[in-house]
C-alpha cells in the first residue's frame, strides 16, 4: 500500500518539476511477459523514477549495493521494490558473489511475470551518447532464457533537454523488445556480444532523441503540462525551499534532480498541511 501511495506522489511530482514529459513506444511493451528494462542513465535515480511511476504495477529497480548495508535501510529499500547491485569498480571484492544472489531474486521475479529495471551502462554520468554496456543485462537475460523464462529486454532511451534547469522537457522512448528467439542459434559468449550490440544500437538510435521533445504526452496528456504551471502558482515557496536544500545536499552532482523530485514528493503533504493551517488562521 505504501509503495502505491509513494508512486502516486512521485508521478504527480514529476509533472510539477517537468514542463513536458513525452512517452513514446509504450505499445512495444508486452503486458503478459516478464520485462527487463534497460534504460540510459544520465540523471541518477530520476531515470528509474520515470519508469517505476509510469505503470500501475510494480517495477523492481536494481540500485547501488552500498545503500543496503544497514539492515533497517535494506528492509525499507526492498519494500520500495529496490534490489542491490554491486560493482567491483567500487573496491568490493565480493561483488560478483553478492550479485549472484540478486540475480537469483530477479529470476524468481521473472517467473512471476514481474518487471525489473537495470542500467546497462553500469554508471550514472551526464552524457550525450550511450556509454559502453556492462554484462548485467545479458547475464540476467541468458540466465532466464536458460530456465525457459521468456523475459523480454526493453531498451529505454531517456532524453532531457537540460540536466540542470527547472521546467525541463523529457522524452522517454521504449524500443523494440529483444528476446531469446533473436539470438537462438548463437553460442553463449557470442550471444553476449550480440545482445549488447543490439541493445546499444537501439539505445543509440533514440539517444539523443530524434523527436526533439515534440511527441505526445501519453501518460497525462495536456493535464501534465497544466500541472506544471499550476504548480508554480501554488507551490513557489515549496519550490524555493526544495531547490535550496537539493543544491546544498548535492553540490552540482548528478544527484540533483533525483533529490529535487524526492523532496518534492515527500515534503508535499507537509507543505499542504502548512498551507492549510496558514489559510485557516488567516480566515
Amino acid at each position: 500500500m505504501l509503495y502505491q501511495v509513494v508512486r502516486s506522489l512521485v508521478r504527480v511530482s514529476l509533472h510539477f518539476y517537468h514542463k513536458r514529459i513525452g512517452w513514446e513506444g509504450v505499445e512495444n511493451i508486452p503486458a503478459d511477459k516478464p520485462i527487463l528494462f534497460a534504460p540510459t542513465h544520465s540523471n541518477s535515480f530520476l531515470d528509474a523514477l520515470f519508469i517505476a511511476s509510469a505503470f500501475n504495477r510494480s517495477v523492481y529497480c536494481l540500485a547501488r549495493g552500498d545503500a543496503f548495508k544497514k539492515p533497517s535501510l535494506n528492509t525499507l529499500l526492498r519494500h520500495f521494490r529496490l534490489l542491490p547491485i554491486f560493482r567491483q569498480s567500487e573496491n568490493d571484492i565480493n561483488a560478483a558473489t553478492k550479485n549472484v544472489r540478486t540475480f537469483d531474486e530477479c529470476q524468481e521475479l521473472f517467473r512471476q511475470n514481474q518487471w525489473v529495471l537495470i542500467f546497462p551502462e553500469g554508471i550514472c554520468k551526464y552524457q550525450t551518447n550511450v556509454l559502453p554496456l556492462k554484462r548485467g543485462v545479458t547475464t540476467m537475460a541468458q540466465k532466464a532464457w536458460a530456465a525457459n523464462i521468456d523475459v523480454q529486454i526493453v531498451p529505454v532511451s531517456i532524453n532531457y533537454d537540460s540536466l540542470t534547469k527547472w521546467g525541463k522537457k523529457c522524452d522517454i522512448i521504449f524500443g523494440e523488445p529483444l528476446q531469446n528467439t533473436d539470438f537462438q542459434d548463437i553460442g553463449f559468449e557470442e550471444k553476449y556480444k550480440h545482445i549488447n550490440k543490439s541493445l546499444h544500437a537501439q539505445l543509440s538510435h533514440n539517444f539523443p532523441s530524434p523527436l526533439k521533445f515534440e511527441g505526445k504526452n501519453l501518460l497525462w496528456g495536456w493535464f501534465g503540462q497544466l500541472l506544471y504551471y499550476i504548480g508554480w502558482i501554488i507551490h513557489f515557496p515549496h519550490y524555493f525551499l526544495v531547490q535550496y536544500l537539493a543544491k546544498r545536499a548535492t553540490k552540482g552532482t548528478v544527484f540533483y534532480d533525483s533529490v529535487v523530485v524526492g523532496l518534492l514528493s515527500q515534503l508535499l503533504p507537509f507543505y499542504y498541511l502548512t498551507l492549510g493551517l496558514v489559510i485557516y488562521f488567516l480566515m
